[in-house]
């Protein structure tokens, strides 16, 4: 078994809202649409990628209002 430290977002409703400002530029930069998941479908990708996920919040909102 191998483990690698990354960073990543979840990509669920409360992301997007919470970082509305800098979407459009991440869009750009990902080249991706980045649309809102359910925390479901956020959780199932990352079991089928085997992927054991350590959540760490952070608080955008208070930053970008």
């Amino acid at each position: 078994m191998r483990r690698i430290d990354l960073h990543c977002h979840p990509n669920t409703q409360a992301w997007y809202d919470a970082t509305r400002p800098y979407v459009e530029a991440l869009r750009r930069y990902w080249n991706r649409p980045w649309e809102p998941k359910t925390e479901e479908a956020v959780a199932a990708e990352l079991a089928d990628a085997a992927v054991e996920a350590v959540l760490v919040a952070f608080d955008t909102e208070t930053v970008t209002g």
